[in-house]
């Protein structure tokens, strides 16, 4: 029953930020990235600070994960507007979200 939970959680946080966050490759057409658990949330995906935030408030809410030692200001740069340069802040994966949210709390303070 487990692996079938933990499977779960993996496939609607992969399909959550597919549906709502992932961009076409040529704005509104062309085919979209694939989400896997090794995503950036920031750099794959081109996500402002305020896109990334909503993404991650509707994260912590939907799946109740405690968000005691998250600081969002150590993964996005408010000043930060995408682009092919690195944004130098700690990486943020989508297996970090389904590991956070298994467990019920962030675990990468």
């Amino acid at each position: 029953m487990d692996i079938f939970l933990m499977r779960n959680i993996e496939k609607e946080i992969i399909d959550f930020v597919d549906g709502e966050y992932t961009p076409r490759k040529y704005f509104l057409f062309g085919p979209k990235r694939i989400i896997t658990l090794n995503t950036s949330i920031r750099d794959d995906l081109h996500l402002l600070f305020e896109d990334g935030e909503a993404l991650l408030q509707t994260y912590f809410r939907r799946w109740n994960v405690d968000e005691n030692g998250f600081e969002i200001l150590d993964y996005f740069n408010p000043g930060y507007f995408g682009g092919n340069v690195p944004d130098p802040h700690k990486p943020l994966t989508v297996g970090m979200l389904v590991e956070s949210a298994k467990a019920g709390r962030w675990l990468y303070s």
